[in-house]
């Protein structure tokens, strides 16, 4: 991962860069049939110590293959290659536990469950957050993901 990649206070990737992973991800699972998840962390308290928490999980309890990023105004989301989304949802409950003091909130959507492309798998997160999640939140987050994927690759039919 370069320095340029990375946010400054944290090894996550910035936005722009998790995206086109992401897009990665997605293109590579089609092509091999492969399973993929991704968890969206939302906290009610976003502060440096919810992020250094954040952090020390993703560094003990994930794999090198998984990933990060920041996605803006404090959500984060965790890419998941070759992982059901069976799989997923055991890690956001771990991640849950991990962070109970936080009151994060975890959604998980997953390739081909929830959707073949980037964009299906936007819609699905946005129509998975919980009761009791300001209204405009779910576009808000589908807005921050899909204002990075301008340049991604052309999509197999």
């Amino acid at each position: 991962m370069s320095a340029a990649a990375a946010e400054v206070k944290t090894p996550w990737y910035q936005r722009r860069y998790f995206i086109e992973r992401v897009d990665e991800e997605i293109y590579r699972a089609r092509r091999y049939d492969l399973p993929g998840s991704l968890a969206i962390v939302r906290s009610a308290s976003v502060s440096r110590q919810g992020a250094r928490a954040l952090h020390g999980f993703v560094e003990s309890k994930l794999r090198r293959l998984d990933f990060g990023g920041l996605l803006g105004n404090g959500d984060y989301a965790i890419c998941l290659p070759h992982t059901p989304k069976a799989g997923a949802e055991i890690l956001a409950g771990r991640l849950k536990e991990h962070l109970a003091e936080f009151s994060p909130t975890v959604v998980c959507v997953a390739f081909p469950e929830d959707g073949v492309t980037f964009d299906e798998l936007n819609e699905a997160a946005a129509k998975a957050w919980p009761d009791g999640t300001e209204a405009d939140e779910p576009r808000r987050l589908t807005a921050l993901l899909r204002a990075t994927t301008s340049r991604r690759r052309p999509r197999q039919a």
